[in-house]
């Protein structure tokens, strides 16, 4: 399953325990809204694929956020990461 959400209007703190709930998600593409809130587990079990670039979320990305789920793409530029990036995953930075 795919869900193309970039550029919607969403607003407000990322609900991971929700989006969990989904576990046929694979690509969730959330680009250029504005989220907040800081990334966490858990995440779909079945996600590959990430885009939260040009949206409002802060903190680190956790180390073991790539672990056990299958994500091995997550595109976050344009945020207010800080921190260093976890070994393993493919990261865009702009």
């Amino acid at each position: 399953m795919c869900r193309q959400l970039n550029s919607s209007g969403l607003a407000g703190p990322v609900s991971w325990v929700s989006l969990a709930q989904l576990p046929n998600l694979q690509v969730l593409n959330l680009f250029n809204n504005s989220l907040t809130g800081q990334l966490s587990n858990p995440l779909p079990p079945a996600l590959t694929f990430l885009s939260l670039s040009k949206n409002q979320i802060s903190g680190s990305i956790p180390e073991d956020l790539a672990l056990p789920a299958t994500l091995s793409e997550l595109w976050v530029a344009y945020n207010e990461l800080e921190g260093s990036i976890p070994s393993g995953l493919k990261v865009s930075l702009g």
